[in-house]
């Protein structure tokens, strides 16, 4: 009774209210997707359900974290699953008729990410377009829409196979450092009208590819990360945001910019945070725990890491580069939308590289808006009756780029780093015993001078002594991936004896150089390896199949593997390899 007095004043109070506050409280209703079921209901009870509604969204607008209420779809939703399902659909169709070589790039990449076989023939078909459009002349290079097809085209092969695809990587990245402009950034040949400037989405996209590229393996110069830091330092706008070409500023003082979009200015603060890792620079807040929890010796010495594989010095200042972050996440709190006016699809598809590489960086975000819900519920609005998207960048860039977001291409990758990248330290494992002096090297704590002597490395491989000997092993398993494959192409015999050795922790060992090395040839004893009896020689085996690789996820077992999973591993790397060196010979 008490419940329906209130109504009965509630309804009351809400009849003395103006029609005009009344249409835009309805108009937040129909945000809620209330209004529609609330017009059919009586006017008394219809009108005060919308005042419960509006009153309940204010609340939740100001009196709770902006998280709770989020979450609603990931990835692996079957609301999401379709949508994804029907635009692959459509590229599949489809996604060789644009006409440009990146494009068609861009949508075997989305297949790729949304899961599709790498035989699929859109794949198959984008490799050979890749192949015979990779820039052999000035000609063919300085071309209007060059930097976005080289770096799509990048990031495809990356994705795809960046050991089998590793020469056709490195001459992408050739020309893509041969169109940086003098002051850092991208953009049109010359005889365009922008010839001078630097066009932030061209840049974003070169910072992309090259992170991926840094990530898989491929050599990068510092240099040209570090200008493209300050080329996009020098371009903000004081409110934080980018323009579509950039204005350089004289100084480090923010200057005005033109043609302000959401989309460049999401996608140059994702590069600013890549550039960030890029630069070694880490996470802040999961730097500072990680090392306040390392013993004083270890937290002396420890030193900044390059991120990813490659080994790249980027030499940029911390607090300029932290101040644009700052300063760009400020333009986006208070101008966030997830439908802003251009360039929509291209828009998600920065949005959820920010957010994963903001996320990275920074850990959580209490404050962060639902965004992933709210792009989720845009796709699902916007999807046209053949599961195309489309806006302004083409029916199957835009589609592409649905895709991306959906599936969370970025945060995938990010992981993947995480997983098996350089930079995480094995509690103990390799410590030497003289902690006076050492350094960090792939993320493990190695004596200096062992490292300055690796001969004294390669004698102690006969040491008497097993535990001597497993040291040594360890050391060599921890080495960065260059030394690594020096000392295995000169002791390969040695290790690949220690790998069939009946003692677990040599064969651990063993089978962890041999994957830091990255040489194909060791592939057939660490398939072999694969059937072990032990589950840690196995998982030993199946990660530097990863590393050697770059298979990340394809091919397991998983960690809890079944008898039927680790034959069906053995079986799926077997042909992984046929596929790269015909007419193996494999250990039986």
């Amino acid at each position: 009774m008490r419940f329906t007095n209130h109504l009965i004043f509630c309804s009351h109070w809400w009849g003395i209210i103006s029609q005009k506050l009344k249409l835009k409280l309805a108009r937040q209703c129909r945000a809620l997707s209330l209004a529609s079921r609330l017009a059919r209901l009586p006017s008394s009870l219809g009108q005060t359900l919308v005042m419960v509604a509006w009153l309940l969204a204010i609340l939740g607008s100001v009196g709770f974290p902006a998280g709770s209420f989020a979450n609603r779809y990931s990835p692996e939703s079957p609301e999401v699953q379709a949508l994804v399902e029907r635009a692959v659909a459509f590229l599949e169709k489809e996604g060789e008729g644009d006409g440009r070589f990146g494009a068609e790039a861009l949508a075997a990449l989305a297949l790729l990410k949304a899961g599709r076989d790498p035989s699929h023939p859109l794949v198959r078909s984008a490799v050979e377009s890749v192949r015979k459009n990779i820039p052999r002349s000035d000609q063919e290079l300085f071309r209007t829409e060059m930097v976005y097809s080289l770096s799509v085209s990048i990031i495809f092969l990356c994705e795809l196979d960046p050991v089998a695809y590793r020469r056709e990587i490195q001459e992408l990245v050739n020309g893509l450092r041969r169109l940086q402009k003098s002051h850092g950034g991208w953009g049109y040949p010359a005889g365009h009208k922008f010839e001078q400037s630097g066009d932030t989405s061209m840049t974003q996209f070169a910072i992309l590819a090259l992170w991926e590229a840094v990530r898989a393996g491929i050599a990068v110069p510092g240099t040209t990360i570090a200008a493209a830091a300050a080329w996009f330092i020098r371009t903000q706008d004081p409110s934080g945001a980018w323009g579509y070409q950039g204005t350089i500023s004289p100084d480090w003082t923010p200057v005005r910019q033109l043609d302000i979009r959401h989309s460049v200015a999401t996608a140059a603060l994702a590069s600013l945070y890549m550039i960030w890792d890029l630069a070694g620079l880490g996470g802040k807040g999961k730097k500072e725990n990680e090392e306040s929890s390392l013993p004083a010796v270890i937290r002396e010495v420890r030193r900044e890491q390059a991120f990813g594989p490659a080994d790249v010095q980027v030499r940029v200042d911390p607090k300029l580069l932290q101040m644009a972050i700052a300063r760009g996440k400020a333009w986006h709190h208070a101008n966030y939308q997830i439908d802003p006016p251009r360039f929509r699809y291209y828009y998600l598809y920065a949005l959820e590289r920010m957010w994963t590489f903001r996320e990275f960086v920074e850990g959580p975000v209490p404050e962060a808006p639902p965004w992933y819900d709210q792009g989720v519920e845009f796709l699902r609005r916007t999807q046209q009756e053949n599961g195309s998207w489309f806006h302004e960048c083409g029916t199957v860039p835009d589609t592409a780029f649905g895709i991306l977001f959906l599936v969370r291409s970025m945060k995938k990758s990010v992981e993947r780093v995480r997983s098996f990248g350089e930079g995480t330290l094995i509690g103990g494992r390799g410590l030497p015993k003289n902690t006076s002096q050492v350094v960090v090297v792939g993320g493990q704590v190695i004596a200096k001078p062992e490292l300055g002597d690796l001969e004294k490395l390669l004698a102690a491989l006969d040491a008497e002594d097993a535990e001597e000997r497993l040291e040594v092993l360890e050391l060599l398993a921890e080495l960065p991936p260059d030394e690594a494959s020096r000392v295995v192409s000169r002791q390969g015999q040695k290790l690949l004896a220690l790998a069939g050795s009946p003692s677990k922790e040599a064969k651990v060992a063993a089978l962890r150089a041999l994957g830091r090395s990255g040489a194909m040839e060791h592939v057939p004893v660490l398939i072999y390896a694969l059937g072990d009896t032990d589950p840690e020689v196995v998982l030993e085996a199946r990660n530097s199949l990863r590393r050697i690789s770059r298979r990340w996820e394809d091919f397991g077992p998983p960690d809890n593997y079944t008898p039927d999973q680790q034959r069906e591993a053995i079986r799926a790397w077997e042909e992984w390899y046929r596929s790269i060196r015909p007419d193996p010979e494999f250990a039986e």
